[in-house]
């Protein structure tokens, strides 16, 4: 069962037809008669060719079996593979019964793509619509064995979606109709009122799936998690990582991965879990997401009907459960071997598919390119012996001692670059044919995952050799002009040629990730390590260069910021660029005038996961340093951080507020934080935010913003005004929030920047917040007697607040009555608090305040 491009071009070279899919079947026809043979879709017939791709079955004209000749088909109730077709008497002689069995593995992808292109195919020869008959019926096929699968548990029952089945409670009804009318089943449970959803998405090719920046299923669950949020009020995601799925029922080869999300609003409850199935049987080179959402009414929780545990406990035996509908549950699905060989040959996977096909199932490139990757690896160790270098002495005879070695690695590669092109000169076809150039490529890239990880796993990586330190020049060039080469910087025209080029060359290109294409793995690797830095460093000694002395230049700050606006480089390339900028935010500040505008640049991206990245860059750039905020602000970000806030995710809006946090400094950024209109978008988060404990650490940052702008009269005003109440907000959050914990302190200094004014409003809101006050003083005796850890910006801003307090004398003298208030404060002033000079007078002001008046004697 495959759809794979090559494999049916090579297929259709004998159909001399167009096709469209195609599976290993095995027929049986006539008296007993049998043949197994690939059977392939095309636009106006069926073509069955031979399993050797000799031609066609039995010969030319018998293989071609029109729809027109077909009548209908016949799906055996009591196996998953028999599918009888029923020809009419316009069939070829060679048929001699109008009955013609193909007993396919996977008949639920064959049925489909049968049935859409008969129907086509009667539209365009007779101008009208009409659908192939598909019948279902008890064929009673004697060469049919017994089926074979797990039971589901007691209470439960199977259901059976798009080739796929799975487990569900028994109470569900299925109110999807015919299994084959579309992508998506649906299962109710009236009593429970629980609705369950199960997308089958079509395969897509691994390749395709890199190519478009979804090559993990988080990057999908992302982006479908969004835009459910999107679509509902007041939405709060409790959960949103990793899922391990626990089962494997049917022996299945095939790896899985999985992302789960536990999503609420005012109205709905879901769990949605993403699944992918990659290396799909039985060309291992695509794979397929399959989505399962449980929902049910809000009111169901709130009434305790169900909980949240037995929502996720339902939703994730599903998904355990969930495997390819199979006859026999210990055989494991074909593998077309041969068709692997031949793409694993033409170098045709990737890093991941290479080591999974390896480990798997044990196949691995023809030996003369196995020979020639080790023999490539081995040139490289030798070099790195002679400098001394190498981090294992065992290396070496674990590539094998029979391996040829030769003093230039790159010797190595370019004979395996000729390997398959031999007489391409001489067919006119050189270092401008795309073919050649094609083929040039991959071998960089399989010779790039034979030393990272490729032929010794983790005993060998591309960091032994970044990171060697080689003190010869002439071996220092040799592996110099390796990297280059695993790196493979090429034109994106294939027509033109790879041309080695020094890393200086490269990084000072200003057209390089717009005309260029790179090893993206490569890249990340050598980003991460440091190299190119090593490269460039304005430390000439060789000492310096291994060890990566030196600061960042100007150049090398160009090529990052265009590796971050690259469309070509993928999410995970991306984020490693802004790790690197992270880990030197606080050495490189010379250098953010050119990261700032690719940093807002990378913020448009639509994936949360590199925005997140991004904005964390952003955090650490302006901590500190007006310019760069003045600089984000003029380039927009401040509308970028609207719409952070108004995405699902916590990581994302946490590092937003964080961001506004040095970007509300002076009055100036405060101004243009009003003129945007951030304020509304700022009290909706607080609205929706509950006070729940996964949202402590938004909470924190939000009460800090808040805190802030109240510098601004005009954003002052409006908070004090709007309906969302924020101050009543803040002091719930307080009253909520764990005792001396970090979101008290922060609520506290929102608290105080709401009420820190000389207006009968202020005043107003000091008599409101002054009924957290006996908690302030209790948190502050708990940190002195040592009950709680001791936070010195937690006491900071609680002595700020009770001073803020005493500016109404009611309040003065209603704090003076709190129970050892005195000794409370006493005790603060003798910690690291009373040696501040920013605090010092002001906690003495209040010590003084609430100090007990002695009765003068008569």
């Amino acid at each position: 069962m495959s759809t794979d491009r090559l494999a049916l071009t090579a297929l259709e070279r004998k159909a001399e037809a167009t096709l469209r899919y195609f599976e290993l079947v095995e027929l049986f026809w006539g008296d007993g008669q049998q043949h197994r043979c690939y059977v392939c879709v095309g636009n106006h017939a069926l073509f069955f060719v031979q399993r050797s791709l000799t031609g066609l079955f039995p010969d030319a004209e018998a293989g071609e079996l029109y729809y027109a000749h077909i009548d209908r088909v016949v799906e055996d109730t009591k196996s998953t593979y028999n599918l009888l077709l029923v020809l009419n008497d316009n069939r070829n002689g060679f048929w001699e019964q109008p009955n013609l069995l193909v007993v396919a593995e996977h008949r639920t992808r064959l049925v489909p793509m049968l049935q859409a292109a008969w129907q086509t195919d009667y539209s365009w020869r007779l101008s009208k619509v009409a659908e192939l008959p598909c019948l279902q019926a008890d064929l009673r096929m004697q060469h049919s064995g017994d089926a074979l699968f797990v039971q589901p548990f007691q209470g439960y029952t199977v259901a059976t979606h798009e080739g796929y089945r799975f487990f569900i409670h028994k109470d569900y009804v299925d109110i999807a109709g015919n299994i084959h009318s579309g992508s998506q089943g649906t299962w109710l449970d009236k009593k429970r009122e629980l609705t369950l959803t199960v997308q089958v998405q079509e395969p897509e090719p691994l390749s395709k799936l890199e190519a478009s920046g979804s090559e993990h299923i988080r990057w999908v669950a992302m982006r479908i998690r969004q835009a459910v949020a999107e679509s509902l009020t007041s939405a709060l995601v409790e959960r949103s990582a990793f899922y391990f799925k626990k089962m494997n029922l049917v022996n299945d080869i095939a790896p899985w991965t999985g992302w789960e999300v536990f999503l609420k609003s005012d109205t709905v409850v879901q769990v949605l879990i993403f699944l992918r199935r990659q290396h799909l049987p039985p060309m291992a080179d695509s794979a397929q997401d399959i989505f399962l959402t449980l929902r049910c009414p809000k009111r169901v929780l709130d009434n305790g009907t169900v909980t949240d545990a037995h929502l996720l406990t339902e939703a994730r035996l599903a998904a355990d459960s969930l495997c390819p509908v199979v006859h026999r549950c210990t055989v494991p699905q074909t593998m077309y071997r041969d068709m692997i060989q031949a793409k694993l040959d033409a170098l045709l996977f990737n890093e991941d598919s290479m080591t999974w096909l390896k480990h798997s199932i044990g196949l691995q490139p023809e030996g003369k390119l196995l020979m020639l990757g080790k023999s490539f690896v081995r040139s490289i160790l030798k070099v790195l012996q002679e400098e001394n270098a190498l981090v294992s002495p065992t290396l070496m005879q674990d590539i094998g001692d029979d391996v040829p070695t030769e003093k230039e690695p790159m010797v190595v590669a370019q004979s395996m670059v000729r390997l398959h092109l031999p007489s391409s000169e001489s067919q006119g076809r050189g270092d401008d044919d795309p073919t050649f150039n094609s083929w040039h490529a991959r071998v960089a890239r399989y010779l790039a995952y034979c030393f990272d990880g490729g032929l010794l796993g983790p005993r060998l990586a591309l960091m032994d050799l970044t990171n060697a330190f080689i003190p010869t020049p002439q071996s220092q060039h040799k592996i110099d002009e390796v990297v280059t080469f695993l790196l493979h910087i090429r034109p994106r025209d294939l027509s033109k040629r790879f041309v080695s080029r020094e890393v200086r060359q490269i990084v000072c290109d200003p057209l390089i990730f717009e005309e260029y294409t790179f090893n993206d793995r490569v890249m990340q690797s050598l980003v991460e390590l440091e190299w190119f830095q090593k490269v460039l460093g304005r430390s000439v000694g060789t000492g310096q260069r291994a060890s990566g002395a030196g600061r960042m230049d100007s150049e090398f700050a160009q090529f990052l910021s265009r590796m971050l606006a690259c469309k070509g480089a993928s999410i995970n390339l991306k984020a490693a660029v802004c790790r690197q900028l992270n880990a030197a935010a606080g050495e490189q500040s010379e250098h953010f005038g050119v990261f700032c505008p690719a940093l807002i640049k990378t913020l448009q991206a639509p994936g949360v996961h590199l925005r997140t990245y991004a904005t964390l860059t952003l955090v650490n750039m302006s901590a500190g340093h007006v310019v760069v905020q003045n600089t984000i602000i003029k380039l927009g970000v401040l509308m970028l951080c609207m719409d952070n806030m108004r995405s699902s995710d916590d990581d994302l809006i946490r590092y937003t507020l964080s961001l506004l946090t040095h970007l509300s400094k002076n009055l100036a950024q405060l101004e243009e934080m009003h003129r945007v209109g951030i304020l509304e978008v700022l009290m909706v988060l607080l609205e929706k935010t509950p006070s729940i404990e996964v949202k402590q650490g938004l909470l924190c940052e939000l009460a800090s913003v808040i805190g802030q702008i109240c510098i601004h009269d005009e954003l002052w005003k409006a908070m004090r005004e709007h309906p969302c109440r924020p101050v009543d907000k803040l002091i719930s959050t307080y009253q909520w929030a764990k005792h001396g914990g970090r979101l008290r302190s922060k609520a506290m200094f929102a608290l105080k920047m709401f009420c820190n004014r000389p207006s009968l409003h202020a005043q107003h809101l000091r008599d409101s917040v002054a009924v957290i006050m006996p908690r302030v003083v209790d948190d502050l005796g708990e940190m002195t007697q040592g009950k709680v850890e001791f936070d010195p910006d937690h006491a900071v801003n609680a002595v700020l607040f009770l001073e803020m307090l005493t500016r109404s004398p009611h309040l003065t003298k209603e704090l003076a009555r709190q129970p050892d208030v005195f000794s409370v404060l006493t005790q603060v002033n003798m910690t690291e608090l009373g040696k501040m000079d920013s605090i010092r007078d002001r906690l003495q002001k209040l010590i003084r305040a609430v100090e007990p008046k002695t009765p003068r004697s008569p």
